[in-house]
């Protein structure tokens, strides 16, 4: 596959969280993908982050929150936003 923007390590970095959660373009996520495949250091980042946002995941997935706290925060949202953030 011949890909279009040759990826450097500050791209890398700078786009890594939406690379993270697949929020790019799939030849971007390929860009970035042939990137790691090169660059150790990068690679290490990846994996780091990628480690981190993992636990973080699990964690959250995992805490006993009290049942008023989403209608709380929904309402603190709203109160903010109004109904344009619906």
């Amino acid at each position: 596959m011949s890909l279009g923007h040759r990826v450097t390590c500050e791209d890398l970095v700078r786009e890594l969280p939406d690379f993270l959660d697949r929020e790019l373009a799939t030849i971007r996520m390929a860009e970035l993908r042939a990137h790691l495949d090169e660059c150790a250091r990068c690679l290490r980042k990846y994996e780091f982050d990628r480690a981190v946002l993992a636990r973080i995941r699990v964690r959250l997935t995992s805490a006993n929150l009290p049942p008023e706290l989403e209608a709380r925060v929904l309402a603190s949202i709203g109160a903010a936003w109004g109904d344009s953030w619906t």
